[in-house]
This record gives structure tokens, C-alpha cells and sequence, in this order.
């Protein structure tokens, strides 16, 4: 709970309104803590298929998925 104080992306609060407006057909499992990967490597799980969904800044997801860098040129220019 502490970490998710750091960067506020709502996560949870993603995942417990999915659930509510299905009636619970869709459910979704939060892994926490990095236990499954890092922000440097959750971009190439969820390609691969081990994982569904993350949540990461697009810096440190660029690597595995460089066209994610287009999200950043509206901060490059006034």
C-alpha cells in the first residue's frame, strides 16, 4: 500500500470499478511490489503474453516498446 503512494496512476481503483460495472465477469488480480516485473521489463511481458496489463511510465517502457516515445514529444517542444 505504501508504494502505491509514490506514483498515484490509480491502478486499484481502475481495477475495482472494472469489476463493479461487470458484476464481477471481469475480474482483475493486482500483483504488486514488482513481484512479476519491473517498469523496465513489464512492457516485454505484457508483449509476450505474461502478463495482461501494467502500469509503467512510458520512459522506462520505451525500451521494449520504442513507439511509446511518441507520447512524449508534446514535452519536448513549447
Amino acid at each position: 500500500a505504501q508504494n502505491l503512494l509514490i506514483e498515484r496512476a490509480g491502478v486499484i481503483q481502475f481495477a475495482l470499478d472494472l469489476e463493479e460495472r461487470t458484476e464481477g465477469e471481469i475480474r482483475v488480480e493486482f500483483i504488486g511490489d514488482n513481484q512479476i516485473c519491473g517498469q523496465l521489463s513489464c512492457a516485454e511481458k505484457a508483449q509476450l503474453g505474461v502478463i495482461d496489463m501494467y502500469s509503467a511510465s512510458t520512459q522506462n517502457s520505451a525500451g521494449s516498446t520504442p513507439y511509446l516515445n511518441v507520447l512524449d514529444y508534446a514535452y519536448m517542444f513549447r
